[in-house]
């Protein structure tokens, strides 16, 4: 009988890269080899030149060996499973007299801020040493033989190399460092925050998608979706001890933003306890309601009870409130809630002929009159109403001329646009993403309702149907949280200016 012998087929090695690609003369530096098509064994063998290490190859793509001694300069690297059969290509490998940098933490800083940055390199032996970033230097800390410590200086926002000087004009190997521009908040949007959970958009500049941190205040950190270096969300609740707390970002444990803005904390009503709970439809009563932070910033409150009955009531303290109530015509269950929308607010209307009749609008359901100023403006005054959306025309000599939707919430903000050359129909879209038709008044204005606290640096892009074009508006600055409108003219397409009003 004859012996039988088994033999096994596979594919060569093949070298990807090696983690670190130099080693110091005297050798010893724990080497990892990437790459494909390795065989788990104890008689791997990375040969270095004509050196060659025992290794241990851990799987099919990883092996690990160690650097022999060798002079200063580049060999070649190649490795075995086996020890006998190598891979099939050679990657070049530098043997240096210099200190090697093996890793440093964290490899970014904040221009702005100093960052203590701590090295691990190859045993160095001099204590007197520099680390340089670029052209700056600061004095590095010897912790060990092999780890140092050394503060960033201030540094423009870029890229540099990082180098130890270990001796006069004797530098270790360089590696990548980058300083980041400071990180810094522009608006909050809601700026301010109830006793529920709210999402709020962080707008500034110079976010890191890395480790993104809320602070709201000393003590609350939640996490941050960073959506791109502009912008980022963050849910934040109430504080408990309901006072307003500042809102900063932190990145990676280090990056403090420069600022913080303030998110303001108001109570959302509640009511708790009605009495009587039970009337009968042909009595008028006082109802007594009982609840928790019904005080709004000096509005009055209206209780709703159904849909269709708003009543004022008289504020007996934030916890209590009384109101008056007729007799209803009909009997059943009905919805008690509350609302502090006073109305009271002027609607600018811009347009021609508003002298040459008698005009009117309406808030929902509400009419109210339609006060003329002039031949191309009038006004309306808003009426109570909760908060949310309701349709809102302009009856001119008994014709609808104007039919939107108008938003009821605590800060309000219209925007004009006077546009030349002529409309007669057009649409706004803001920053891209959020798009809203224009009402056309004349062949020289269209306006459209904007949500409130809209960001700094934002596009305002104006389309006008009529000569198929775009003309973009850049808006700089923040939009007042108490101005009622903001006008932008336009000169001349070429010529863009914006005014607020």
């Amino acid at each position: 009988m004859q012996d039988a012998c088994r033999y096994l087929y596979k594919e060569p090695e093949l070298i990807l890269r090696v983690q670190p690609s130099v080693c110091p003369e005297h050798g010893g530096l724990l080497v990892t080899v990437i790459g494909e098509h390795f065989t788990a064994s104890e008689d791997a063998v990375c040969r270095f030149g004509s050196s060659g290490e025992d290794g241990v190859s851990v799987s099919a793509r990883l092996l690990i060996c160690r650097c022999p001694a060798n002079r200063a300069g580049e060999v070649y690297l190649d490795v075995s499973s086996n020890g006998v059969d190598y891979s099939l290509n050679k990657i070049p490998f530098m043997y240096t007299s210099q200190v090697i940098i093996l890793s440093i933490y964290p490899s970014v800083a904040v221009s702005s801020v100093k960052t203590v940055v701590q090295v691990r390199t190859t045993p160095v032996l001099s204590s007197a040493l520099l680390c340089h970033f670029g052209n700056q230097s600061a004095v590095a800390v010897l912790e060990s033989s092999s780890i140092l410590s050394c503060t960033t200086p201030a540094h423009l926002p870029g890229d540099v190399v990082l180098r130890i000087e270990e001796a006069e004009h004797q530098f270790s190997t360089g590696v990548t460092f980058a300083f980041l521009e400071a990180p810094r908040i522009m608006s909050l949007n809601p700026s301010t925050c109830s006793s529920g959970i709210s999402m709020i958009r962080i707008v500034g500049s110079g976010f890191d998608k890395s480790g993104a941190i809320c602070m709201l205040g000393q003590e609350v950190k939640v996490d941050a979706e960073v959506r791109s270096t502009s912008v980022a969300l963050c849910k934040s609740s109430a504080p408990r001890d309901r006072k307003n707390v500042e809102v900063k970002l932190v990145f990676n444990a280090l990056q403090y933003t420069t600022n913080g803005l303030m998110l303001y904390h108001y109570e959302s009503p509640m009511i708790m306890k009605i009495i009587p709970s039970v009337v009968s439809n042909q009595d008028a009563r006082v109802l007594t309601v009982y609840g928790d932070s019904f005080v709004s910033g000096g509005s009055k409150v209206f209780l709703h009870i159904g849909s269709s009955n708003m009543l004022e009531t008289s504020l007996v303290s934030s916890t209590k409130l009384l109101c008056s109530i007729p007799m209803f015509q009909n009997m059943g269950n009905f919805s008690v809630f509350l609302s502090f929308e006073r109305g009271g607010t002027s609607v600018s209307l811009k347009g021609f002929w508003f002298d040459a009749g008698i005009g009117s609008c309406f808030f929902g359901n509400v009419s109210v009159k339609l006060s003329v100023t002039s031949s191309s403006s009038a006004v309306c005054v808003t009426p109570p109403s909760k908060t949310g959306l309701v349709s809102f025309k302009m009856i001119f000599n008994e014709v609808i001329v104007l039919n939107e939707k108008f938003y009821y919430q605590d800060r309000m903000e219209i925007m004009y646009v006077d546009t030349y050359p002529l409309f007669r129909s057009g649409r706004l879209k803001f920053d891209r993403h959020f798009q809203k038709a224009a009402s056309v008044i004349s062949s020289s204005c269209i306006f459209c309702f904007i949500p409130t606290m809209r960001a700094a640096g934002i596009d305002l892009e104006i389309f006008n149907f009529e000569m198929q074009e775009d003309i973009t508006i850049r808006l700089i600055g923040f939009f007042h949280p108490l101005k009622l409108s903001f006008k932008f003219l336009i000169c001349h397409p070429e010529n863009i200016m914006s005014k607020s009003q």
